[in-house]
């Protein structure tokens, strides 16, 4: 269903302003306590992937910029991560105008492992939030 759908970008790309789903690929160097909805898990530095959607205004290239903004009011579970020190972007893959984030994060979650309770708060998975490495 997915094959050929997303476009790959640097951090440093400009996003598209339209309306999907996408994956932040992202290190932390140092661990890093975070909270779920389950309470407080501790991610130890390694790579992550984190899936989520944008369908208000602005599309993507509103979400994603605002997750990469360090000074911001903490609202989503994503900013948990994205205020710290730790936190390194790596890379977005976009999924244009597909909706596309419970199908992609159960697609994760069968190849890596999840932090339970993790965003997902509006979807029926247990995490949006997959340890890569």
């Amino acid at each position: 269903m997915l094959a050929g759908s997303a476009s790959s970008y640097s951090p440093a790309d400009e996003l598209p302003p339209t309306a999907g789903t996408y994956v932040l690929v992202f290190r932390l160097t140092t661990e890093t306590r975070v909270k779920t909805r389950y309470g407080y898990a501790l991610l130890r530095p390694g790579l992550y992937a984190y899936t989520g959607s944008a369908f208000g205004p602005g599309g993507v290239r509103a979400r994603v910029g605002r997750h990469l903004k360090r000074e911001k009011k903490v609202r989503w579970h994503i900013d948990w991560i994205t205020t710290k020190d730790s936190f390194e972007p790596v890379e977005v893959w976009v999924f244009e105008g597909l909706r596309v984030e419970s199908y992609v994060s159960e697609l994760l979650a069968k190849r890596f492992r999840a932090v339970k309770g993790f965003g997902a708060s509006d979807c029926k998975e247990d995490s949006h939030l997959f340890i890569i490495s």
